[in-house]
């Protein structure tokens, strides 16, 4: 298997206990989005949807069925592009997928700057049948505050806060007001950027379930024969 298709990488999302792949992410790369070279919003919001239409292209063809299938995209895309999220579904439908197995991610760190608009996207977006993610969540400056305005389906913690947890008494501190604040609001959280098995422990026992990062699979794992499973037990 390879690790991307016609530009566009996959990344596994995985409950290692269960030894489950419960989420595809996939991951259009710069070339098709070229946001950099965009020299206006609505260019740049355009680009970035275009590359999301490619990105369902390509995973419907090589997603499994029924598997969650992540796409991300600039928050203000839904914002500035007219009829986005029709756009979106459209695409979803066009690629054989159903919008129910779709997650849509936004990163905290993006600025939205009408918080207003984007919120009735997001009720556009739930209203079709498709979830959202707080991606990068603790790397940006809204934090905790920004589930006020938006109630996201799933949460990813950045690996910022993930890093070395196991030795930080202050990550731990914020990963376990996260964990307790998402499941008052029922948000499923996602610890990413999980490189040593130790970060993955920890994170474990303090009650997240779902992990990404290379512990656990190179980009292009699709299936659960192609993750490297660690052993809880041996590994403490």
């Amino acid at each position: 298997m390879t690790p991307s298709v016609s530009g566009i990488t996959f990344r596994p999302v995985v409950d290692p206990l269960a030894r489950q792949v419960t989420a595809i992410e996939a991951i259009a790369d710069a070339r098709l989005r070229r946001t950099e070279q965009r020299d206006s919003s609505k260019q740049l919001h355009d680009a970035d949807l275009d590359a999301v239409i490619t990105a369902f292209r390509m995973a419907g063809r090589a997603c499994p069925d029924e598997m969650t299938l992540y796409v991300s995209l600039l928050p203000m895309t839904l914002v500035v592009v007219p009829d986005a999220v029709q756009t979106i579904v459209a695409a979803i439908n066009a690629a054989g997928l159903v919008p129910e197995q779709v997650v849509i991610g936004v990163s905290e760190t993006e600025v939205i700057s009408r918080v207003e608009a984007f919120s009735v996207a997001v009720r556009e977006l739930k209203a079709a049948g498709i979830s959202l993610s707080v991606d990068n969540f603790g790397a940006g400056s809204a934090g905790l505050s920004l589930l006020t305005h938006i109630q996201p389906d799933r949460i990813r913690i950045d690996s910022s806060i993930t890093s070395d947890v196991h030795r930080s008494g202050p990550k731990q501190a914020v990963v376990q007001a996260i964990i307790k604040c998402c499941s008052a609001l029922e948000i499923t959280v996602i610890a990413a950027g999980i490189v040593k098995a130790e970060e993955w422990m920890w994170l474990e026992a303090a009650g997240v379930i779902n992990f990404q990062g290379s512990l656990f699979a190179p980009s292009g794992a699709l299936h659960s024969d192609a993750v490297a499973w660690p052993e809880y037990r041996s590994a403490m």
